[in-house]
């Protein structure tokens, strides 16, 4: 049975593939479920030894492929996938393919730059890591060089990646709402998959319009603001990371199993 994964930058469309994947296919597909493998987990294993609380995140990664796959597969639209655990699927999981879901790179930039302004690092690469496919002396300040930087590692990746892969697919951030295109793509994949007899049926694509409408800010005026005010400054983590989310979730579990055991 097919995994399918995703290699992309983020602001491209990946939560919109994830939701039309699963209504065509029926196939379980997550856009970024836990544990998200960002912050210290991202850094950890892209720059020399990763920590037991690391290893145990990548691990529970794994359980949580296997758990939510169905006899028909599994799709996972994570950004990350090809950032940090993509050599532990390969390892795990016969038949893994990749979409390499990309947008024009000023366009993923602008995106970052009018949606989320101040976004915290924790999904972003550094250019000095040690496992880069291009690497950097310096850890990168600007945000703007931040982004442009993830676009290009993140495409290097998938090319490295692509031979290990059993089946991969280019598939443009423009072809999202092109149905003969998502169609011809499952074909390439060998994976079942129906025709809406209605368009409305359809997972709403207000996803992706929302990725391509007019800026209040000019497009210049944006790439002003990030590389002159956009600037990394105090912790590099915004979120808790992975090990202590993935705790606060068993002692979740824990708690609502005690109270059943208590009724």
């Amino acid at each position: 049975m097919p995994y399918i994964f995703t290699a992309n930058s983020g602001r491209c469309g990946s939560l919109y593939l994830a939701c039309l994947l699963e209504h065509l296919t029926g196939i379980p597909s997550r856009h970024e479920p836990v544990p998200w493998m960002i912050g210290q987990t991202l850094k950890e294993l892209n720059d020399g030894n990763a920590s037991r609380e690391t290893l145990f995140v990548l691990d529970q990664k794994i359980a949580q492929i296997r758990r939510d796959a169905s006899r028909l597969g599994y799709i996972e639209t994570n950004q990350q996938f090809i950032k940090c655990y993509a050599d532990r699927v390969l390892d795990e999981f016969e038949d893994v393919y990749c979409i390499y879901l990309y947008r024009n790179p000023l366009d993923v930039i602008i995106s970052y730059g009018e949606k989320l302004v101040g976004l915290p690092l924790d999904w972003f690469l550094q250019p000095h890591w040690e496992r880069n496919a291009w690497r950097s002396e310096q850890p990168m300040r600007s945000y703007y060089d931040i982004v442009l930087y993830n676009w290009y590692e993140v495409r290097e990746r998938y090319f490295r990646y692509k031979p290990k892969f059993t089946k991969t697919y280019e598939l443009s951030f423009e072809d999202l709402n092109n149905l003969p295109e998502i169609y011809r793509m499952l074909r390439h994949f060998n994976v079942a998959y129906k025709v809406p007899t209605d368009m409305e049926s359809l997972p709403q694509n207000s996803l992706v319009k929302s990725l391509t409408q007019g800026q209040q800010k000019t497009r210049d005026e944006i790439i002003a603001d990030m590389r002159q005010n956009w600037h990394v400054e105090g912790t590099e983590w915004r979120f808790p990371s992975d090990y202590i989310q993935l705790q606060h979730a068993q002692l979740q579990v824990e708690r609502m199993q005690g109270i059943g055991t208590n009724q």
